[in-house]
């Protein structure tokens, strides 16, 4: 029911060693990293970023899709043990419209 992955960020390592950009994806990263070599810059690297992300989907036909992002995977493996055991009971109440909303997203009480 539930998937977990690791949202890597990649980073392309300029000559100096001590400047880079930021990549969602590996293949995005290397691609700027030919546009570079073929202007003739040498030494570029590319590597996974230090941290990221673990992302958890849960799926089931008797609830709605979740989904949600945790910096620990231990983090992400609890959350999807809760949420999965909360929807096998039955018990699970979705909170995602609550959560969106704040007190002070109310209309005014008129007096």
């Amino acid at each position: 029911m539930a998937s977990i992955r690791k949202r890597t960020q990649w980073r392309l390592v300029l000559e100096d060693a001590w400047r880079y950009k930021t990549y969602p994806t590996r293949k995005q990263a290397e691609a700027d990293n030919d546009a570079y070599y073929a202007q003739g810059l040498m030494g570029l690297r590319v590597e996974p970023a230090p941290g990221g992300s673990w992302e958890v989907r849960v799926r089931c036909k008797h609830a709605p899709d979740l989904v949600k992002t945790f910096r620990r995977r231990a983090e992400a493996d609890a959350w999807a043990k809760e949420r999965e055991g909360e929807i096998a009971k039955r018990q699970f109440v979705d909170y995602r419209e609550a959560d969106r909303n704040t007190l002070g997203d109310r209309p005014a009480h008129p007096l």
